[in-house]
């Protein structure tokens, strides 16, 4: 992934960590997941997220496009972490994760859904303090890491209205994204000229997913979704390439109507990440499989004005520097309302999270913004 460097010395080195502009869970493996998921399901735990056209795990919600829909999202995180006896608060930033175009196909049964969601994000600064023997004489050093980038998938969906109970799909995936990585070397002594080494590590792949929903009841519906990916391939500036095995995943749920204006979701998610095991530990990371589990219920009829919408969701995080797997809990609230005479909507998501294990905590809030238009309903 990285060559014998410098640069591959300081990035794998997380003790004496003082600021992550991204999650410190984001610095280990190919960083940290994104979810391709809309406000709404945010809100709702994630419980929506196979039951929910605005986001694109189940490749069978393109079905529900009979018109053309755009739809975008904004998400703001305030954070802070305890990583190595280090403590560090306050800090922010604004990524757009997450956004759609839907539409129908002629008079037919079928419909698309074209995404654009994060996969992984790899933004961080990492800061730590050695000593070095230089000449016979021990130096203090200050080592920084700065990576800047992510990877995106982009996803082609068709979606097909096999009958008025049941929806199939199946989506074909594009991995890209690319890190600018900095290291630079500072010496106590002033005297001593500041070592920096730059470069790009980009990363390409692909993968296909399908999934179905059934309506088995006007009241219960049912939602399954499976994806396998090709080998991540990763490149160091002009160096030699490494393949990364990447997961399958299986995810299922089911969503209940009990009444217009009350409804309950709940999605269930498996990712083997342990099959990337072998290919990281080079550089100095684990990687375990995942279980994510969300669930939300939402009170007020879908498309109505301001429905109150709570979730809950638990999830493992796939990457560490040592044998612990970290966790987290999310706890979130939203809501939503349409305008412009139901032309378009606007959702909001509340979400405090807390991170736990390999040796760090994080705690935060997530705040999220989805805009979704249709302009010729």
């Amino acid at each position: 992934m990285m060559r014998s460097s410098g640069l591959l010395l300081m990035a794998v080195v997380v003790p004496g960590v003082l600021s992550a502009q991204n999650s410190i869970y984001g610095t280990r493996g190919i960083g940290f997941p994104g979810r391709a998921e809309g406000a709404r399901s945010v809100a709702l735990g994630g419980g929506a997220a196979l039951f929910d056209a605005g986001s694109a795990l189940n490749p069978a919600l393109a079905a529900a496009f009979t018109e053309v829909s755009v739809g975008a999202s904004s998400g703001t995180t305030f954070r802070g972490y305890t990583a190595v006896n280090v403590d560090v608060s306050g800090l922010q930033e604004t990524r757009f994760p997450f956004a759609y175009l839907g539409g129908g196909v002629g008079r037919s049964q079928f419909s698309y859904q074209v995404s654009l969601a994060t996969y992984t994000e790899r933004t961080f600064r990492l800061t730590s303090a050695d000593t070095v023997l230089v000449g016979g004489t021990m130096l203090g050093v200050s080592d920084t890491v700065l990576s800047d980038g992510g990877i995106v998938d982009v996803r082609g969906a068709v979606g097909w209205r096999t009958s008025p109970k049941l929806n199939l799909g199946a989506a074909f995936h594009v991995l890209a994204g690319s890190s600018r990585i900095a290291a630079t070397r500072r010496f106590e002594n002033d005297a001593l000229q500041r070592f920096q080494d730059e470069d790009d590590l980009s990363f390409s792949g692909s993968g296909f997913s399908a999934g179905v929903l059934w309506s088995v009841r006007p009241a219960i519906r049912l939602a399954a979704a499976a994806r396998i990916n090709n080998s991540l391939t990763s490149r160091l500036g002009d160096g030699a390439s490494q393949s990364i095995t990447m997961p399958v995943s299986l995810a299922g749920g089911v969503a209940f109507t009990f009444s217009p204006a009350f409804r309950w979701m709940t999605t269930a998610q498996w990712r083997a990440w342990s099959r990337s095991d072998g290919d990281l530990v080079s550089t100095g990371s684990r990687a375990f499989d995942t279980w994510i589990v969300g669930s939300g219920i939402e009170l007020g009829g879908q498309g109505g004005r301001f429905p109150l919408r709570v979730g809950v969701r638990y999830a493992q995080i796939p990457f560490s520097h040592n044998t612990e797997q970290p966790t987290e809990w999310n706890f979130s609230l939203g809501t939503g309302t349409p305008f412009a005479s139901n032309r378009a909507a606007i959702d909001v998501a509340v979400e405090r999270f807390q991170r736990d294990g390999a040796s760090a905590r994080e705690r935060g809030w997530y705040v999220m913004v989805g805009i979704t238009i249709t302009p010729s309903r």
